[in-house]
């Protein structure tokens, strides 16, 4: 229900509404409107893909920021062909969790969004006959305005009070994927946060439409990606996180802190001295992630140091071979 209206002063004090958490703890929040920017080929649709796994399926996102419950995701995507979109999340979801039954995917011409006279949102709206969606992904933002300029305040101004109108119909959160400039960095490598504006592309009015905004960008000196948030207004969003991406198959980004440790050793003399143990014992008692323990924990049994057992009437078992 949509809580447009003029509201009294008695009511308004008084009036009870449901607090705004997390979706993704120090991530995104219900209701938020995100605005995910990166350079063209960065990966800033495969960073999304990933976040919208977490969301349906309620694992972690890159193991690390809680989901707080899994909920339904529509993903517009105006972009792109629809044979890579359906490989892409085939090679992430061989190792990523992913509740397709939460999921729905409108592959779509491109729009003008700014022009819309509501056909668009009564058309998403009729794809859900129970449950709507909690979190859309708007990707990419220049498909969804054809005939209007990026750079023009007033067309800018019309699209984003049809996605604020969209989202609050839905009473879902937002995300809109779009491209920047190549970000500036300091003498080691590290992107500069200033205030966000000096890098973006296109009309000042995204943003101060959005609650905050995602930099996503990769550092080709050491091949890692690099997301950073600048403009928020809650002020609880994650500053700055290194991911690496993982490729070809299967596909996913991870915490680029795993890497510089040796995980391999950890969880190999783990085992050496515990014996049997399932991956819920040694995540918990080594304070590792699910993602970091079976990338490392995969390639110790490739190598033959490391294997499994199996039973119908038991979980399985990890030890060394």
């Amino acid at each position: 229900m949509s809580n447009f209206k003029i509201y009294d002063g008695k009511e308004l004090f008084e009036k009870e509404f449901p607090p705004r958490g997390f979706i993704i703890e120090n991530i995104i929040k219900e209701k938020d409107t995100m605005m995910v920017v990166g350079t063209p080929k960065a990966g800033k649709s495969l960073f999304t893909l990933q976040l919208v796994m977490s969301v349906t399926s309620g694992e972690p996102f890159l193991g690390q920021y809680e989901v707080k419950k899994p909920l339904n995701v529509l993903y517009v995507a105006s972009e792109g062909e629809i044979e890579d979109w359906q490989n892409r999340m085939r090679r992430m979801h061989k190792y990523l969790d992913f509740d397709i039954s939460k999921f729905k995917f409108n592959y779509t011409s491109p729009l003008s969004l700014h022009k819309s006279s509501g056909d668009f949102v009564k058309g998403i709206i009729g794809a859900y006959q129970g449950e709507k969606p909690g979190l859309l992904i708007l990707d990419p933002v220049y498909m969804m305005m054809i005939g209007g300029s990026l750079s023009d305040d007033g067309v800018v101004r019309e699209f984003n009070a049809k996605v604020r109108v969209l989202k609050d119909v839905l009473g879902c959160s937002v995300i809109l994927v779009h491209h920047t400039r190549k970000p500036q960095r300091n003498k080691a490598g590290e992107m500069v946060i200033e205030d966000g504006t000096s890098n973006f592309f296109g009309s000042q009015m995204f943003y101060a439409f959005v609650d905050h905004m995602l930099y996503f960008d990769h550092n080709k000196k050491d091949d890692t990606r690099e997301f950073a948030c600048t403009g928020q207004r809650s002020g609880d969003i994650v500053r700055q996180q290194k991911v690496r991406l993982i490729e070809p198959d299967p596909l996913y980004f991870e915490l680029a802190e795993d890497l510089p440790f040796n995980k391999e050793a950890m969880i190999f003399e783990y085992l050496k001295s515990r014996g049997q143990r399932t991956w819920e014992d040694i995540v918990r008692d080594l304070d590792m992630s699910k993602t970091s323990f079976f990338r490392w924990a995969r390639k110790l049994k490739q190598d033959g140091r490391i294997t499994t057992t199996t039973s119908h009437e038991r979980p399985v078992y990890w030890h060394v071979k």
